[in-house]
């Protein structure tokens, strides 16, 4: 059985995968897809629902479980470096299971 990649090289992996199709991770929308790609990935049991008011879409994380939460916020903090969150990237935006 092969064994996943760390947070971090899943992280390098996705921003290089994607590095030459004009994306920026000072875009959420950009951010937001690849912790769409992490969930899948790790088979995490958290997800995106994208919901429709009037014209506006709003894309909302429904999140399992705290260990989910702060892995994915790891996630979060190794493709920006810096001290970002889940709730920050989803503009607030999540629903908490747990």
């Amino acid at each position: 059985m092969k064994s996943k990649l760390s947070i971090p090289e899943l992280a390098q992996q996705l921003i290089e995968d994607k590095k030459n199709k004009g994306f920026s991770l000072k875009d959420n929308r950009n951010v937001q897809e690849l912790v769409s790609g992490a969930i899948d990935y790790y088979d995490l049991n958290s997800k995106e629902v994208i919901e429709h008011t009037g014209e506006k879409q709003i894309k909302t994380l429904y999140v399992a479980s705290i260990a989910e939460e702060n892995m994915l916020t790891r996630f979060v903090q190794a493709l920006s470096g810096n001290d970002d969150t889940i709730e920050a990237i989803y503009n607030g935006q999540i629903v908490r299971k747990h």
